[in-house]
């Protein structure tokens, strides 16, 4: 253990354009829109009874998700432990951890790969995408703001529903498209 900082020599030929860190992980986007990640990841085994459970491990080195390799990925972001990567085709894909419905697949799955949120597929085409710690909310080119994932302190302005599994219109926009979901 080093009180110094250490280059991480997998990145030393990578220019990076994006950073983003959730409580156990970080992704990081390259210039040539690739995405490495390290840290905490979420699998799923199957037990003798057919049933999920979910278990994690840990990547001490920066891992390329290879999935996405053949996207044109343009924006990641991170919640708490899930991950979402948004391509040049405003297609969303989420992966980790999604017990509260976080990562918006109408389960409460952990994925451990990158899966496609198919709610929006031929209907929208997503600009921006955030991460809490268990919801996630995104903006479509539209003006449509859709969030999932826990309410418990009604996060997603959904009153007494505890968490959704899949997107749920939030907000409807008239905005100028140069603005993201910080700027708000």
């Amino acid at each position: 253990s080093t009180d110094i900082p250490i280059r991480i020599s997998i990145l030393k030929q990578i220019k990076i354009n994006q950073i983003a860190c959730g409580v156990g992980h970080v992704l990081i986007l390259t210039d040539n829109n690739l995405i490495y990640s390290w840290g905490r990841f979420y699998k799923q085994e199957n037990k003798k009874d057919k049933e999920k459970s979910s278990t994690y491990g840990d990547y001490p080195i920066p891992q390329l998700i290879e999935s996405l390799s053949n996207e044109s990925i343009i924006k990641i972001s991170a919640g708490n432990n899930h991950s979402m990567a948004i391509t040049e085709l405003g297609e969303l894909y989420t992966w980790g951890e999604g017990i509260y419905g976080q990562l918006g697949h109408g389960v409460n799955n952990n994925e451990q790969y990158p899966k496609k949120v198919e709610y929006f597929y031929n209907k929208f085409k997503i600009i921006d995408c955030i991460g809490g710690a268990t919801h996630t909310i995104v903006l479509t080119e539209e003006g449509y703001l859709f969030g999932w994932g826990q309410n418990d302190k009604n996060q997603l302005n959904l009153g007494k529903i505890e968490f959704v599994n899949q997107p749920y219109l939030l907000l409807i926009y008239e905005f100028d498209n140069n603005l993201t979901i910080d700027e708000y």
